[in-house]
């Protein structure tokens, strides 16, 4: 089976407020609380140097919206692993499924 992540599908999952653009990395460091309170309201540990990361809003530089997207990617799946959020896959062929897939967390309807 195949599913896709969507990170901005997760923004809202996770309580996240990306106002400004996510591409800023004060906007970025101003959802470290959602993300970190996230993470331990569910019970997942973070490496140290991860939580620092996290808190940073993942540098300056271009890239750093690519880092914070791929962070709030896992977080979103793993919130649907833990059953807090339904999976969303489709109610149709299973072959559809298994070529196309669905991107993961999304509502169905």
């Amino acid at each position: 089976m195949v599913a896709e992540t969507y990170p901005a599908e997760f923004y809202g999952h996770l309580g996240l407020n990306l106002k400004g653009g996510k591409r800023k990395q004060a906007v970025r460091q101003a959802n470290a609380p959602a993300l970190l309170a996230w993470a331990n309201g569910v019970g997942v540990d973070l490496d140290p140097t991860l939580c620092a990361e996290i808190e940073d809003g993942f540098g300056a530089d271009a890239r750093g919206d690519d880092r914070f997207d791929a962070v709030v990617g896992l977080l979103g799946m793993l919130n649907v692993v833990f059953g807090n959020r339904e999976s969303g896959e489709p109610d149709i062929d299973d072959g559809v499924r298994r070529v196309e897939g669905w991107i993961l967390g999304q509502s169905a309807t």
